[in-house]
């Protein structure tokens, strides 16, 4: 069977990833763009998110991916594996062949993108999980990269590059050994394999365990007519007909939406926290996470209102209270465990003035179709706050969010420490509306990020806020927004499964009394 090196077969774009930019004006929810809002929305796929991805593929085998390679940031490389950004390709003991794409970053104000420094980077090899380090894994750092001289970052045309390790990889190493690069074309129709920790679909999370999968190469023609003007010199197709095997991100370039600046936490953390899932993308379990919550009482989960809209061709539309499901009792959003607990959603409530253009009376409630078990250790609601808090209060962040902007959702529970900031303080860079309260930490290192959004800000042990929106994530001197929850206590209690409940037996009280004197006159 003939391999490919991936970067060469695929047509590469690029998503958006970290900015320490500042805007210059006053920020109002309705001059974000999606990426604002602290969960993710699935986009409509265009030009410019035609990101390379593993679709459709199987548990990898380290005889038939020696090669193998992930492309890490150093930085965000806190928990050994959650720095991937690329695949790559080890083609000499010194040497590894990626994607020219995989040396910048890119955001809204840098659309031609900027070059990283080679100290940013580190290559591992030789592992099949990219969490788990073992005695044949090899990690190096870069000394020097050289990518094509006409590599355009608008058009992607000669996407490819060089880095150089700052050691050799040991001859006859088990698990690690070089490939040689094609020096002939293949012919179309030919069987080829790509490998990558990218995601298993469009938008998902990156995957743990390195996928491969067989492809077809297609002819020149037929990747033409799907892609026209699209298709430079250089670049070739290659995937299935049905299109269930393909790369996605991550396989070049990680593209995806945790907490930033924080850490793991544990099952005794937030035993309140939830996972807002999308039912139909919840495959593998914990694939459809796009929200947090906070369990408040046995059947009432309480989150923020956009949590429910996605975006469309025309707008937003809504999920239906069928499409979701409600996950606690977990910290790894990919395990199941003996304390994990899931219900599907009986129906929700979001609040009537909730206005997705400036994110006034960002809050709902969800009301679960199975009640909570009281004999769960690690599930327990959270005490609502009654009262509003002091300046400089410290409170507790969780979320399954991103740990950078635009970066992936992480797959464990992070949690940060950050305080209450004035109503003044924040409304010098944001327009604030009634409800909505700040918090983070002067220097932007800890914040919620996109995927948390809904999710506590805990407070002395009460649940205080529910993360909302902020400009990008974790820059310093725009600090997070969320929904206070003293400020709509009396609208969460009416909303909540208890009270609900008691609002039927009010209204039917009358009509069974009036019912009793009828029969017993």
């Amino acid at each position: 069977m003939l391999t490919v090196i991936q970067v060469a077969v695929m047509l590469l774009s690029i998503v958006s990833a970290e900015s320490t930019s500042s805007p210059s004006q006053l920020i109002r929810p309705s001059l974000l763009n999606k990426n604002g809002l602290r969960l993710q929305l699935p986009s409509k796929p265009n030009k410019n998110n035609l990101t390379p991805k593993i679709i459709g593929g199987t548990n990898a085998h380290n005889d038939d991916t020696k090669y193998q390679v992930s492309i890490r940031l150093r930085a965000a490389e806190r928990i050994f594996g959650s720095g991937h950004i690329c695949g790559g390709s080890l083609i000499s003991y010194t040497t590894v062949l990626t994607a020219a794409h995989c040396l910048f970053y890119f955001n809204d104000d840098n659309k031609e993108g900027v070059l990283r420094s080679s100290s940013e980077f580190s290559v591992v090899m030789g592992t099949m999980d990219r969490f788990i380090r073992t005695a044949t894994t090899l990690s190096y750092t870069i000394t020097s990269f050289k990518y094509h001289e006409q590599f355009n970052t608008e058009d992607m045309r000669n996407d490819i590059a060089l880095m150089f390790l700052n050691g050799q990889v040991p001859p006859n190493f088990p698990t690690v050994q070089p490939i040689s690069p094609a020096t002939y074309a293949v012919q179309p129709g030919s069987i080829c394999q790509i490998n990558g920790w990218g995601t298993d679909a469009f938008q998902g999370a990156a995957s743990n365990i390195l996928l491969t999968a067989n492809v077809t190469l297609f002819s020149p023609k037929d990747c033409r007519r799907r892609y026209g003007d699209m298709l430079l010199s250089g670049m070739m197709c290659a995937g299935d007909w049905s299109g269930s095997h393909d790369a996605c991100q991550g396989d070049s370039v990680k593209g995806e939406s945790r907490i930033v600046g924080g850490s793991v936490a544990t099952l005794q953390t937030a035993p309140y926290q939830a996972s807002i899932r999308v039912r139909a993308s919840d495959i593998p379990f914990g694939q459809g996470h796009i929200c947090g919550g906070s369990l408040i009482n046995d059947r009432t989960v309480l989150t923020a209102a956009h949590c429910f809209y996605y975006e469309t061709n025309n707008g937003y539309s809504m999920w239906s209270a069928y499409s979701l499901s409600v996950v606690l009792g977990t910290v790894n959003r990919f395990q199941r465990t003996t304390y994990t607990f899931e219900s599907f959603i009986k129906y929700y409530v979001v609040n009537k003035q909730f206005s997705i253009k400036t994110l006034k009376n960002d809050i709902a409630t969800i009301i679960l179709s199975t009640p909570v078990p009281t004999n769960n250790p690690y599930i327990q609601p959270i005490p609502l706050a009654t009262f509003a808090f002091g300046d400089n209060t410290t409170c507790l962040i969780t979320g399954f969010g991103s740990t950078l902007y635009n970066g992936s959702p992480s797959a464990q529970l992070m949690a940060a420490n950050i305080s209450l900031i004035s109503q003044y303080s924040c409304g010098t860079v944001y327009q604030l509306y009634p409800g909505m309260i700040c918090a983070g930490l002067s220097n932007g290192s800890r914040d919620a990020c996109q995927g948390d959004s809904g999710g506590p800000l805990a407070c002395n042990n009460v649940l205080y806020g529910v993360v909302s929106w902020g400009y990008k994530c974790a820059v310093a001197g725009y600090p997070g927004v969320y929904t206070s929850v003293p400020y709509f206590l009396k609208w969460i209690k009416t909303n909540s499964s208890n009270q609900l409940v008691k609002n039927v037996l009010l209204m039917v009280a009358p009509a069974l009394v009036a019912l009793s004197s009828l029969l017993y006159k």
